[in-house]
């Protein structure tokens, strides 16, 4: 039994540095994107600065134009990025190297999260100065309410770059951002009865809501956290079975 501890131990510390290398190269990647920069975080930031002088609300609009742009990068920024990388052959040469298949989709996954975070503090400061924002409570709330509605947005953008190519990528992720806004009800108070319908079967209108309120357990309804527990659960399935697809496609 020892020496299978022994080695199960060694396998998993191997399997750790694995993940750790590619988590700290993804990261410096996306960083050097230019377009990627600009999208994440030079874009919302002026955008929240325009809409904050021709509104006097607050925190609705925030949080709505907040998940606005974790929609573009989580889920949109996801899946255009592995396009861009597969059709340069990264992947191929880094399953050269026979990295674990849960180190390739851990590393992509956070560093998606490492990215949105500096996305959301940034704005955060922008709350803090032009939206009245008060206490690290409220911010830490909304924080952890960005990073948790992230999850399954990502899910859905490293699920999509599987069928998705160089050609298809960026209009069916604009639609589908588009879809997921009009959906979510960030700025339709009263939308369509059928709008309506689709959205309860859907995790954008809970999302929303966490971000709008801050993550609490009290903020969603039983049945809304059954939604959103139930979205990531099957996403997280579906990575799992099409990541070689995703990833490695020809």
């Amino acid at each position: 039994m020892e020496p299978l501890a022994g080695s199960l131990i060694l396998k998993g510390k191997t399997n750790m540095k694995a993940w750790l290398s590619l988590t700290k190269a993804e990261i410096k990647i996306s960083f050097r994107n230019k377009e990627a920069l600009v999208f994440s975080y030079i874009i919302p930031l002026v955008v929240l600065g325009i809409v904050r002088i021709f509104n006097s609300e607050r925190l609705p609009v925030f949080s709505g134009v907040l998940f606005t742009f974790l929609l573009v990068t989580a889920f949109f920024g996801m899946t255009d990025w592995i396009v861009i990388l597969r059709s340069s052959h990264l992947f191929r040469r880094i399953e050269r190297l026979a990295p674990p298949r849960l180190a390739v989709w851990g590393a992509f996954f956070v560093s998606r999260l490492v990215i949105i975070a500096a996305q959301v503090i940034l704005l955060l400061i922008l709350g803090i100065l032009l939206y009245g924002f008060k206490g690290p409570e409220h911010c830490m709330g909304i924080l952890s309410a960005a990073l948790f509605a992230s999850i399954p947005l990502i899910l859905l953008g490293i699920l999509l770059a599987g069928p998705a190519n160089e050609k298809s990528v960026r209009p069916i992720c604009g639609m589908s951002v588009l879809a997921g806004i009009f959906l979510s009800g960030a700025y339709f108070h009263q939308p369509l009865a059928i709008v309506a319908s689709v959205g309860r079967c859907l995790p954008f209108a809970p999302l929303l809501k966490l971000v709008n309120e801050g993550f609490s357990l009290t903020v969603l309804s039983t049945a809304q956290w059954l939604n959103v527990v139930a979205w990531i659960a099957i996403l997280a399935i579906l990575n799992i079975v099409s990541f070689y697809k995703t990833f490695y496609k020809k």
